[in-house]
């Protein structure tokens, strides 16, 4: 039968017609100003709407106004706050404000779309591409410029994705996770990342899980992923540069060179082990030293006839440096533990750790998992419930991928045998209590069979970044080799002893983590040491009187900041009147609260703050008070808590204090004099009952980097002046490196220790909070312009996806959701108004509901 004869086809189609028209037909209301809804509020801050009006295409829905005392002519606004999934209502809806913006009197359009939790990537992208394509074909005055806080909206709109490309991701990884990937790819690392996750997706090679293949979970492959990643965004050449060639010796190509040091990088990557990571981690050191002023070691590294500092300089300054941190040998070693497990075994990653790291480590994927099964949904239900027991924090892309790898495991009959260094990981699937059964920090690598929601399970365990710490250091032990009451310092004259029997002389810098000596090498003609060598573990230290030390005049022009160190001594202010300077008075003030200081109890205990530093005098090491409680006590306040800066290497301090019966790693926790003790080694510290405010954390001196005996450099690695006070309890003095802390203290100034307020919030979004806090506590901005820059970022740093920033912001603060709401509009309510920020209290209070939620 002829088509057009289908009666009753013909009559389907025409009711379906009917209903689509009926579905896309305009419903427009008048609306009120007190009928606008909060989003719409929220957007006009203090200003003022009219000709309000809602349009609704089914559960396509805007609200159009006109913004009084616009500064734009001709200019409309909008909220699409809810998109809906239907093609057609979209279309019409999008047809429509096409059509708004023409006419006799055309108008521009600002759309803030904000996508509600039931509207697909699909309708997302279909919105998106619809107003581009209005905007190619459309006169200036009548573009419609898109405005939104989702990643998903800003991701397409900017062209960091494709439509493709973000379904594509929503596959692989799972909607949730690819929101949160793209989110913290735009907010927190480089919206150049998201391109980078879909060319990984593209060179995956999915493949059935075999009996015997290792899975190398996504933590395991950060491990050894953060190494490469820092090797690629210090050192990845221009494009179509060859790197096979060595170092020319004539002259040098920046990009070629650079090239040759990646390649460099990468041989010592491929082949990772404990003993070429010293070797890395020299070339990386080298970078990190460039960036720090000490141009010569990388220089001398690229060749010895290269010349052009300020063309490398060029090439160094724009990479970001600070935001990728730089692998420690720790790092380094951490990543060696993983390959250990890898080596000899097939291997094989998820499509969540392929997108995310790449696939330099591991070739192999799995295939995408049926995510609708019950079997699925039975074995992530148990992964959710664990987590929660185990009192976790991964993301959701992290609990996707270990149920994609247990239920591909039980579809092909496998036992899942995972690689992990996680604790949640590891808590979760052996069913551990954090409160009851901490992880063994000091435990070596270990495997354990086990059975997790009917899956069997082979867990191949890396607990900590290095297992198996010295009894002593190479710093330590050349302390304890000056014999009694001498202070082991920065610039120590010493020598190396190499395996090969060869001799080095240098001046002490500092030390690793680890312990391991940074030395300043000598130059042999005279000039200024500028190369910074790390001892490898078979080397020695030893003192040398061959040769002076360096003295105060020498370290100056090594100096971090051209500070006017200042330091105060409390015999002079002892004996004499009461000054009329205002920081000497503060400090005459209070001197007997801060001695009070070393008497003070440790936690509950009978132990008193002195008998723990007397232990790191005892070792020819110096310690201070610094931080919040010589800021507290200059202040008139009590202290919560103390913390020491000291230039002891946290391995000979934690061992130290044991030996001494101060404390002890399992200590009874009903004995309040059996105090307990743990050791971290980030730059090296060492915690006493840490959990109990009143507790003692002893933290090495620092670079941002590693550990230095230098006490600008830690002080420069400090967030404000007010908290780089440092008391000096052996010298019963006050040490100001920053020449500006104390006046500050005693003006109630904040004043950042290094960097521009821009730089320094907008590159961390935990500094406003800090910021926030110390503006809180009665101090003052060094700078009135400081309000609104730290508003600016506290606006921008609340629009993350990413929960670990919004988490790390919201501990910062200290305080109640309803507290920090009242600071936020205190600190931000008088600021005037900009075009960028119309209401800076309401966005104020905005930002603090986004962190908070």
């Amino acid at each position: 039968m002829p088509r057009d004869n289908n009666q009753l086809g013909n009559r389907r189609q025409q009711q379906q017609q009917r209903q689509r028209q009926q579905a896309a037909a305009r419903r427009r209301a008048a609306l009120h100003a007190d009928r606008l809804p909060p989003a719409v509020q929220t957007i006009l801050g203090d200003g003022v709407a009219r000709d309000a009006t809602g349009v609704d295409y089914g559960q396509s829905t805007t609200v159009r106004w006109t913004l009084v005392n616009d500064t734009v002519a001709n200019r409309r606004h909008a909220l699409w706050s809810s998109l809906g999934n239907n093609d057609a209502n979209i279309d019409a809806m999008l047809a429509d404000l096409r059509q708004e913006r023409g006419g006799a009197a055309p108008t521009t359009l600002r759309l803030t779309i904000q996508p509600g939790a039931n509207d697909s990537f699909a309708a997302i992208a279909r919105v998106v591409a619809g107003i581009e394509q209005h905007n190619q074909a459309a006169a200036d005055n009548q573009k419609i410029e898109i405005a939104s806080d989702d990643a998903i909206v800003r991701a397409l709109r900017d062209g960091w994705i494709t439509a493709d490309n973000l379904d594509n991701l929503a596959n692989a990884l799972g909607v949730g996770p690819t929101r949160d990937a793209i989110a913290d790819a735009l907010d927190t690392v480089h919206p150049s990342r998201i391109q980078t996750m879909v060319e990984n997706l593209a060179g995956g090679n999915p493949q059935p899980l075999g009996g015997g293949t290792v899975m190398v979970m996504g933590d395991a492959a950060r491990a050894w992923g953060r190494i490469q990643l820092a090797a690629d965004t210090l050192l990845t050449p221009e494009n179509d540069q060859d790197t096979s060639l060595d170092p020319p010796g004539g002259a040098f190509a920046i990009a070629r060179d650079a090239a040759w040091l990646r390649d460099q990088v990468h041989t010592l990557l491929r082949n990772l082990n404990p003993a070429n990571a010293t070797t890395l981690n020299g070339i990386l050191e080298d970078v990190a030293q460039y960036a720090r002023g000490l141009r010569g070691p990388l220089l001398r590294r690229l060749g010895s006839n290269y010349t052009d500092s300020v063309g490398v300089r060029t090439v160094l300054e724009r990479l970001p440096l600070d935001r990728t941190g730089l692998p420690s040998r720790m790092d380094l070693l951490r990543g060696a533990d993983v390959l250990g497990q890898l080596r000899g075994v097939d291997t094989s990653i998820s499509l969540q750790t392929l997108a995310r790291q790449g696939s330099e480590l591991v070739g192999q994927t799995i295939a995408i998992p049926d995510r609708t099964t019950a079997d699925y949904q039975r074995i992530l239900a148990a992964i959710r419930q664990a987590h929660t027991a185990a009192q976790g924090s991964l993301d959701e892309g992290s609990l996707f991928e270990l149920a994609d790898i247990l239920d591909t495991a039980r579809r092909d009959g496998q036992n899942a045998r995972i690689v992990t260094l996680d604790w949640d990981t590891m808590r979760m699937l052996e069913g551990i209590n954090p409160q009851t059964d901490p992880i063994d920090t000091n435990a070596a690598p270990t495997t354990v069979d086990l059975n997790f929601a009917g899956v069997g399970v082979e867990l191949r365990k890396i607990p900590t970044p290095v297992n198996d710490f010295p009894p002593s250091t190479q710093v330590g032990d050349l302390a304890r080799s000056l014999g009694r009451d001498r202070n082991l310092g920065f610039g120590q004259a010493v020598r190396i002893a190499k395996p090969d029997g060869s001799l080095v002389d240098g001046y002490l810098y500092g030390y690793t983590a680890e312990g391991l000596g940074r030395v300043l090498l000598r130059d042999q003609g005279g000039g200024a040491p500028d190369t910074l060598y790390t001892l490898d573990a078979n080397e020695t230290l030893a003192v040398t009187n061959d040769f002076a030390s360096l003295t105060e005049a020498d370290v100056r022009p090594l100096a971090a900041q051209d500070w006017q160190s200042r330091t105060v001594a409390f015999a002079d202010l002892d004996n004499g009147p009461r000054p009329a300077d205002p920081v000497l008075r503060m400090i005459y003030d209070t001197r007997a609260a801060m001695r009070a200081l070393k008497t003070r109890p440790v936690a509950d205990s009978t132990l008193t703050a002195d008998q723990f530093t007397d232990v790191i005098k005892g070792a020819n090491f110096k310690s201070w008070i610094v931080g919040g409680a010589t800021r507290d006590i200059l202040r008139g306040l009590n202290p919560a808590d103390i913390d020491f800066a000291s230039t002891m290497p946290a391995i000979d301090s934690f061992n130290a204090i044991v030996e001494q019966g101060l404390a002890r790693k399992n200590a009874d926790p009903n004995d309040p004099n059996d105090l307990a003790i743990r050791r971290n080694v980030p730059f090296g510290s060492v915690q006493v009952e840490a959990d109990i405010e009143t507790g003692l954390d002893i933290i090495s001196t620092h670079d941002g980097h590693d550990a230095s005996l230098r006490l600008d450099l830690d002080a420069l690695a400090r967030d404000f002046t007010i908290n780089a006070v440092y008391y000096d309890i052996d010298g019963d003095a006050l040490v100001d490196p920053t020449g500006t802390g104390l006046a500050d203290l005693a003006s109630s100034t904040l004043r950042f220790v290094a960097g521009t307020p821009d730089e320094v919030l907008g590159a961390e979004p935990v500094m406003v909070a800090r910021w926030m806090r110390m503006i809180g506590k009665g101090f003052n901005p060094a700078d009135a312009a400081d309000v609104g820059v730290a508003l600016k970022w506290l606006v921008e740093h609340s629009q993350t996806a990413d929960p670990r920033v919004l988490k790390r912001f919201v501990d910062r603060m200290k305080t109640s959701k309803v507290d920090a709401i009242k600071l936020a509009e205190q600190i931000f309510g008088n600021l005037p108004p900009t075009d960028a920020i119309p209401n800076p209290r309401q966005a104020a209070r905005d930002a603090i509901e986004r962190i908070f939620g």
